[in-house]
């Protein structure tokens, strides 16, 4: 089983400050199942470097969304990005929250947790 097939899609959600945007508090965002292979494929370029896969969903939001979000923390935050917060991840595997609880909810395939001694 390969992560894809375990991940699903993945549910980003950015929270804002009431005082930066009162009338918006939280931002769902949805990546579907075909987009991740290319998110794992682009966090190992293959030149022996690997980029992480916040950073590469960064530039994705970019390039889609228009949004300029730095999620990995690698670049210094610019004016107005420290006011976004990454507040949860979920996909199927897992529940990863801002405050830091995880939740693992991937189901084991079929069959590996069969009997065979029945």
């Amino acid at each position: 089983m390969n992560a894809v097939e375990i991940v699903k899609e993945l549910h980003l959600t950015l929270s804002f400050p009431a005082s930066v945007a009162p009338d918006l508090r939280t931002l769902n965002i949805t990546v579907p199942r075909e987009s991740l292979s290319g998110f794992l494929d682009a966090s190992n370029d293959g030149a022996g470097t690997e980029l992480d896969v916040l950073g590469v969903i960064s530039a994705y939001l970019e390039e889609h969304l228009a949004m300029k979000f730095d999620l990995s923390g690698a670049e210094p935050t610019h004016k107005g990005q420290d006011y976004v917060r990454l507040a949860r991840i979920a996909c199927g595997g897992f529940v990863l929250g801002g405050d830091g609880k995880l939740k693992l909810v991937a189901a084991p395939p079929a069959g590996e947790n069969d009997d065979s001694d029945t």
